[in-house]
């Protein structure tokens, strides 16, 4: 029966079978209509059931046609990575850049990857250790890490942990070094006096 459909027909359908909760099946339709779908809306459409499915390699793929078929794709790929960082959904975060050829998709797919590991591991969060765990893989990523744990801290009821987060420092404070003029007064000084 759907054997004969259009690409178009094929992810409707598709689309539908993901609603009923027919997994397989939706994937199986999926890829039969990935070939034929040229309109940017099936191809977002696509795109977004593939997130839907967590099928990395349908999302990837959806993901290059758009970016290489319409130009203005990062604007939308920005849009729904703001929907998956405000739902905390970190795995489908990272979905959107697997794949993703450039360097910092490359890494915005490893951490996201390593975000979505690491809070699913800690049903009770130890900040301190989450954010080094982080830092040590992607030292750049400091500030967002915090605000990723003060939402798990406030979805799981924790609002008072939450606001804590954003009160201690991320790091200690750098130690202060004279400049070595200054040193080796300070050393002329202890020796003479």
């Amino acid at each position: 029966m759907t054997a004969d459909l259009d690409p178009v027909g094929a992810l409707k359908i598709a689309m539908l079978a993901e609603d009923a909760g027919a997994k397989s099946k939706a994937i199986e339709l999926l890829t039969s209509a990935s070939d034929g779908l040229h309109a940017q809306e099936d191809i977002e459409d696509a795109l977004d059931l593939g997130v839907k499915l967590r099928h990395t390699r349908l999302t990837g793929a959806f993901d290059i046609k758009l970016s290489s078929l319409f130009a203005a794709f990062t604007g939308l790929r920005n849009h729904r990575l703001s929907g998956f960082l405000r739902d905390r959904d970190y795995a489908a975060a990272a979905a959107l850049f697997k794949g993703d050829p450039s360097r910092l998709g490359r890494e915005d797919f490893e951490y996201f990857n390593e975000l979505s590991g690491t809070l699913r591991e800690n049903g009770e969060l130890d900040v301190a250790a989450t954010i080094r765990r982080l830092s040590e893989r992607l030292p750049g990523r400091r500030r967002q890490s915090l605000r990723a744990c003060a939402r798990h801290l406030e979805a799981h009821g924790r609002r008072g942990a939450a606001v804590q987060c954003f009160a201690t420092p991320l790091l200690e404070p750098p130690r202060r070094i004279r400049p070595w003029p200054c040193r080796l007064l300070a050393a002329n000084r202890a020796s003479s006096g």
